[in-house]
């Protein structure tokens, strides 16, 4: 393990040519519920402000023309910093196509309290695999058509009066 000053850069450099390494552990010893624990502190010398971003994990490696490139990112912003109202986000970004990072998975603050909505992909053309279950506790908005492929049919479940704004028309 190295440590370098690379202008005004300070680094952690651990280099290896064996598989799976280096490995960089964190470890607490201690015999309580508490994990270890690392943290990524933004501290400006001035009051934070809406979008500042107070971390960022990079995933970088060489592309086929052994180019170092980035391929994910998870950064962390300040959604809010108005004092007693404070929130903030997490986007999950990977390279997308032409190697431009997109947001896969946004995690932000909601509009009420103890309210967080999450955005999966990015635009229309975006798709979500769930390969299990799906179950939808609230209310569900679709903003275009719904096809169901099934073999065994389809159940609604409800009182009648769910069963009375059901629409279904032939194609």
């Amino acid at each position: 393990i190295s440590a370098c000053l690379v202008g005004s850069e300070m680094c952690i450099r651990d280099r290896s040519g064996a598989a799976n390494d280096p490995i960089l552990t964190i470890e607490n010893t201690r015999n309580d519920v508490n994990g270890a624990r690392l943290k990524f502190l933004k501290d400006k010398g001035a009051a934070g402000a809406d979008n500042d971003e107070v971390g960022e994990i990079i995933f970088s490696g060489d592309n086929d023309a052994q180019q170092e490139t980035q391929f994910a990112s998870i950064v962390a912003t300040i959604n809010d910093a108005s004092d007693g109202a404070e929130e903030g986000k997490l986007v999950l970004n990977v390279a997308s196509h032409d190697g431009e990072s997109q947001p896969g998975i946004t995690i932000v603050s909601g509009d009420a309290e103890d309210e967080v909505d999450v955005t999966i992909g990015n635009g229309a053309n975006s798709v979500v695999t769930i390969p299990g279950n799906l179950t939808v506790t609230g209310t569900q908005t679709v903003n275009n058509v719904v096809t169901v492929s099934t073999s065994n049919g389809v159940q609604f479940e409800g009182t009648a009066a769910d069963l009375s704004l059901i629409h279904i028309s032939e194609p």
